[in-house]
C-alpha cells in the first residue's frame, strides 16, 4: 500500500485508466473506506497473498511495523491535505481500483482500527489465553 501510495505521491509512474477517470477515485475511496470500519458487520476476506504467515512470527516483526507506522507518520504530517484529496493512486489488491491518496491513508487507519477491535474480540473471548 504505502508503495503504492509513494509512487502517487512522488508522481512517478504512468497514470491508470482508473485514475484518470474523474468520478471513479471519488466513489470508490468512501466505498473502501466504509467497508473496512470496524463496526462493519461485514466480514471481508483478503486475498491469499495478503494472508499472514501461519509459522511463528519473528518478534522483530512489531518493531519494524511500529517503525513503519511512525515513517509513514511523519510523511503524512508534512503532506498538504488539499494534494492528497488531489493525487489518487492504484490500489495495490486490484489494479483497475484508484481512489484519493486521502482515502488510501483513511484505509489504512480503518483497516488498522479493524486489526485492534479484532484482537480486543479475541482477548476479551472465553478461554483466552489457550
Amino acid at each position: 500500500m504505502c508503495t503504492s501510495m509513494g509512487a502517487a505521491l512522488d508522481h512517478t509512474g504512468r497514470r491508470s485508466l482508473a485514475q484518470r477517470l474523474p468520478f471513479l477515485p471519488g466513489l470508490v475511496g468512501p466505498m473502501l473506506v466504509k467497508s473496512q470500519a470496524p463496526l462493519s458487520a461485514r466480514k471481508v476476506k483478503t486475498a491469499q497473498w495478503a494472508q499472514p504467515a501461519a509459522s511463528a512470527i519473528d518478534r522483530r516483526v512489531l518493531g519494524q511495523f511500529a517503525d513503519h507506522n511512525a515513517e509513514m507518520s511523519a510523511r503524512l504530517q508534512t503532506s498538504d491535505e488539499r494534494e492528497l484529496a488531489r493525487v489518487t493512486m492504484v490500489s495495490p489488491f486490484a489494479s483497475f481500483i484508484a481512489y484519493s491518496l486521502l482515502d488510501g491513508w483513511r484505509l489504512i487507519a480503518a483497516h488498522n482500527w479493524r486489526h485492534i477491535e479484532q484482537a480486543r474480540r479475541v482477548i476479551q473471548s472465553p478461554g483466552f489465553p489457550a
